[in-house]
């Protein structure tokens, strides 16, 4: 499909720890001290940019819907000839993506964990059916796109945090540099989804994968609700943890609290992938 750039760290035989991006975010940077602590622990890691951010490609021939982002990771994947069982890490819109591709290739995961998973946010359902509407839409897009991006970041936190927002703004203005970014979002905003994935949860529930969800109790962008709601597609059986004075993203504003707790449920899994 394109180019993916990408950062694969870790000893080859330890077991592999896939980290998937967020809607406007850079992952490979992103993840970039979450995935140390991970290595430290012992096992190997792989971030890479979702097509239309960062390093990776843009193209008007890709939809930007979940089959392209799963297209993506199983072409990753097979170009590094890793085709054993791996854990998933998935925040955002990249707990749908995970979501999606474990759904569809259980037999290749160890264990997944969502952090305020895209899925289940009916507050958004209008705004993103306006958006749908021809010439309208984009327009709208268009006028707002800034607020959207750099303007919203600070929300994404219940708590204070300069060198984050700093990380995350910084991303999101490289990104911007390269023609198709904002149509990569445009299109990922009309043609995902994200705001009601409950099939992809209940195809995700008839599989054995071990789920884990977490987030943070001040979440602004997608409501706390979200993580009983998708448990309860998943059939209830997901490991849920819930975070006070965090908001959408644990894993830079309380890595100290939300990575052991990943740590901690990986390591109770099952070492053989789930059937």
């Amino acid at each position: 499909m394109g180019t993916t750039r990408y950062i694969l760290e870790g000893p080859e035989n330890a077991p592999l720890v896939l980290f998937v991006g967020g809607l406007t975010t850079e992952a490979v940077e992103y993840f970039d001290k979450a995935a140390s602590a991970f290595r430290e622990a012992g096992y190997r890691t792989l971030r890479y940019d979702l097509f239309g951010r960062g390093g990776s490609d843009r193209s008007d021939a890709f939809d930007y819907d979940q089959a392209t982002y799963a297209r993506q990771i199983d072409e990753l994947l097979a170009a590094l000839k890793i085709d054993g069982p791996i854990y998933l890490i998935g925040p955002s819109l990249g707990g749908g993506i995970s979501a999606y591709w474990a759904a569809a290739h259980p037999g290749r995961v160890r264990a997944l964990s969502l952090h305020a998973s895209a899925g289940y946010a009916p507050a958004s359902e209008p705004i993103v059916s306006l958006l749908k509407v021809p010439v309208l839409g984009r327009y709208l897009f268009w006028l707002q796109q800034d607020r959207l991006t750099l303007g919203r970041v600070g929300a994404h936190f219940a708590t204070p945090q300069e060198s984050a927002v700093d990380l995350v703004q910084d991303g999101i203005r490289r990104s911007a540099l390269f023609k198709g970014y904002r149509e990569a979002l445009f299109r990922t905003i009309t043609n995902f989804g994200a705001t009601n994935l409950e099939p992809t949860f209940t195809r995700l529930a008839a599989t054995a994968v071990p789920v884990q969800i977490l987030w943070g109790k001040e979440d602004q962008i997608l409501s706390v609700d979200g993580a009983q709601k998708i448990n309860a597609w998943l059939g209830g059986r997901a490991e849920v943890a819930l975070l006070p004075n965090v908001g959408h993203m644990a894993m830079l504003e309380a890595g100290d609290r939300s990575i052991p707790l990943v740590l901690k449920f990986f390591a109770s899994t099952r070492k053989d992938p789930a059937r």
